[in-house]
């Protein structure tokens, strides 16, 4: 019994450190602390577009396997306006990870914008098979596309 909680402990000791280094080759996300990631979030919480995107691209090119990334980088094109770029960023996280939320809700906004309300729904669909519509990003999702349909409803001549 001794040696199964001496064994038990000792994995507990070492699971961090198992899974930082694990995460750290795999280059799965951008490591909390990585700078430019850092100074990015930073960048687009202030909503300084350009150099948001701009130290993403940094980050990705030392972190070309993180959804995290490629997903805000999709979201600093997409609100300078560079949709072609934005889909291309948000269809690279999906690559990456096809159940990123995050990039299932961005996706489906920047449809969106493009007018194309059966692409975003497609989205929210995706949404609702990973979180059973109680995920903030599947209400965002949802929410977008009921304000722009009644955008839509109003424009529309009588």
């Amino acid at each position: 019994m001794r040696v199964r909680l001496a064994v038990l402990l000792l994995c507990m000791t070492l699971m961090p450190a198992i899974a930082h280094a694990v995460y750290n080759e795999t280059g799965a996300a951008a490591p909390a602390g990585e700078a430019d990631f850092d100074a990015a979030f930073r960048a687009i919480k202030a909503q300084q577009w350009d150099e948001a995107a701009r130290l993403l691209a940094l980050a990705a090119l030392r972190h070309p396997r993180s959804a995290d990334v490629f997903n805000l980088l999709g979201f600093a094109h997409r609100k300078l306006g560079d949709l072609p770029a934005a889909f291309r960023h948000y269809h690279r996280a999906l690559e990456i990870d096809p159940e990123h939320r995050g990039a299932h809700e961005y996706i489906g906004e920047a449809w969106l914008m493009q007018g194309n309300v059966a692409r975003a729904r497609q989205h929210l669909r995706e949404l609702d098979d990973l979180c059973q519509r109680v995920c903030e990003e599947y209400r965002l999702l949802e929410r977008a596309i009921r304000e722009f349909e009644t955008a839509a409803w109003r424009r529309a001549p009588m």
